[in-house]
């Protein structure tokens, strides 16, 4: 059993997922009699390491994006070691399987995780520390960025003295992603660029990829597009090199991002629509609804419309505020094009687009909004501002 979880360490300091996945399941099937076994004191070893075993395999499945897998894996494990008194294999699962449902429930899961933290005095810092990450990603999906970066920072503290370097990264990877959502392209950008050297250290070529293309977004943000165009092509080569296809569809979807910012709209379009369906269901809760500003762009209302109120029910479902609030600030300024359209009085014209700027002032000014959501209403404000100066003014002709 313990030469079971220092395999696992390794692995994920590795980013050896699929390996490790096929490796666990053997031992996992060589173990499968025993799995019916009654609790007492001869059989607590079997049990730990059974779920140990499914564990470990719901941890990687969920690394390779197979949710389903990763979450059922997971609850077989928990009931498991749910009856043995070994802690650290209790705590892991507990922690795992709140990181697996976040992906469908951030409650449920931020649940879990408190759970697990509660247990968590008496664990390892490792243990503590992967946990505290864990967390730290699903306050910072909800637009809890104070907490987020608090337990970020904390987690990176907790690993430093055992030196994981993967967990290091990770931590990196949260406190960073945290950043930009927060506004601070330069901090997140010095922060990426730490990942970035040390997974090429490291050889985590994984790591690297999702590293830079992180980068490129911090480097967009502060309109900087072609230094973010370099980072995303580099990523994207990689991806492409070593056939990994969810940070590919993550690549595409961060160029599209970066046309769709430079008034590209088809080629935002072809690059975003291509990649809404493919990606890791983590990178849902990572990405904003640029997809439908670029529709926008292209004068598709109907199908931007769709598209927001497909994302705001799913992000809603999920507790993704941050994403709820720019999907709702979408279909906002859709209602009032729509309007537009319709040719309706200037009077009922006046009190839409006064309906619409107060929609964006309260969304703009919720704590979980993101910069780059305030960003894009302070431009549309300012385009409103123009369009409806022109409109009034031919009213009145």
């Amino acid at each position: 059993s313990q030469s079971m979880h220092v395999l696992f360490v390794f692995c994920m300091q590795q980013g050896l997922f699929a390996d490790a996945l096929e490796l666990f399941d053997y031992a996992l099937r060589h173990f499968a009699p025993h799995q019916e076994v009654q609790k007492s004191p001869a059989n607590d070893q079997i049990m730990i390491l059974i779920g140990r075993l499914q564990s470990y395999l719901g941890i990687f499945s969920g690394y390779l994006g197979r949710q389903s897998q990763a979450e059922a894996a997971l609850r077989a494990g928990l009931s498991m070691l749910r009856q043995t008194d070994e802690l650290n294999p209790k705590i892991l699962c507990l922690g795992a399987l709140g990181a697996a449902i976040r992906m469908n429930d951030l409650h449920e899961g931020r649940a879990l995780l408190g759970e697990s933290m509660g247990l968590a005095n008496a664990a390892d810092n490792l243990t503590k520390g992967m946990l505290q990450f864990i967390l730290a990603e699903i306050e910072c999906f909800c637009g809890q960025y104070e907490d987020a970066r608090r337990l970020a920072t904390d987690s990176h503290a907790l690993l430093m003295p055992v030196d994981w370097k993967w967990g290091l990264m990770e931590s990196l990877r949260v406190l960073g992603l945290t950043q930009l959502r927060l506004g601070n392209y330069v901090a997140a950008q010095k922060i990426f660029e730490i990942r970035i050297e040390n997974a090429r250290q490291q050889g985590f070529t994984a790591v690297w990829i999702d590293a830079m293309i992180s980068r490129g977004d911090a480097l967009r943000l502060q309109g900087q597009p072609s230094a973010a165009h370099q980072d995303y092509a580099k990523a994207l080569h990689l991806a492409q090199k070593f056939q990994l296809p969810l940070l590919v569809a993550q690549a595409h979807w961060a160029q599209g991002c970066l046309a769709e910012q430079l008034g590209e709209y088809p080629k935002a379009k072809a690059l975003l629509t291509e990649n809404v369906n493919v990606r890791h269901p983590i990178q849902f809760m990572a990405a904003l609804p640029t997809l439908g500003w670029a529709l926008l762009g292209l004068g598709e209302l109907d199908e931007a419309q769709a598209y927001f109120q497909r994302v705001f029910n799913e992000a809603e479902t999920k507790h993704a505020v941050p994403i709820c609030l720019e999907a709702q600030a979408g279909l906002a300024y859709i209602a009032l094009l729509q309007t537009e359209a319709a040719h309706v009085s200037t009077g009922q014209h006046r009190a839409i687009r006064t309906q619409t700027i107060s929609t964006f002032c309260t969304i703009g000014q919720h704590p979980a909004s993101a910069k780059e959501t305030r960003s894009r209403l302070t431009q549309l404000r300012a385009l409103l501002d123009i369009e409806v100066d022109h409109f009034f003014a031919s009213a009145n002709m």
